[in-house]
């Protein structure tokens, strides 16, 4: 009998997540905002679809960077993050502009300005949000966020066989699955 993974064409879409800790914000000379994160400083990736025979799966952030081209495209997804500071609980959605690697840092860069995030994504700490808005060369951060969850909106269409070869430990409904 045929996997039920492979009876359905497409899986559609996409709905990537991870957690981070020590989370630094850094900001250009236009004031575009930067998230920065050192690999170690991330949970496991994990992903699901969106279709009636969900499919979940695994992988490592250094996994999921290498892969996230082809996942995206060029239609970068838009981000939810949501971290906990104080007490209170804080929420802000911004597009990603590119998410590179350098050195053992992560850094996802917005389409936002760290302005557009001052009644909002750190306004419980402007003290904090001032000094951030200090580094302008885009690869010095200070750390705002000392944890938060990134939620990946989904926008493509994704095959079984590309979910396979970019995630491990996969289910369907429940059920572990063999690619």
């Amino acid at each position: 009998m045929e996997s039920p993974l492979f009876m359905a064409e497409l899986v559609n879409p996409l709905y990537p997540s991870f957690g981070a800790s020590k989370i630094g914000i850094a900001t250009n000379k236009k004031g575009v905002l930067t998230f920065v994160v050192n690999q170690d400083d991330f949970s496991e990736v994990m992903a699901s679809t969106g279709h009636a025979d969900r499919l979940t799966g695994v992988s490592s952030i250094k996994s999921f960077k290498k892969n996230y081209r082809e996942m995206y495209d060029d239609d970068f997804p838009s981000v939810t993050l949501t971290h906990w500071s104080g007490g209170d609980y804080y929420s802000g959605v911004f597009g990603i502009k590119s998410f590179r690697k350098k050195g053992n840092k992560y850094h996802i860069k917005s389409d936002s300005l760290l302005s557009d995030h001052s009644d909002g994504l750190m306004a419980h700490d402007p003290s904090l949000v001032g000094m951030a808005e200090l580094f302008d060369d885009g690869f010095a951060a200070t750390e705002v966020i000392q944890k938060g969850s990134f939620v990946l909106e989904g926008t493509n269409e994704v095959d079984q066989e590309d979910f396979c070869s970019w995630f491990s430990n996969i289910t369907q409904n429940g059920d572990s699955v063999t690619c």
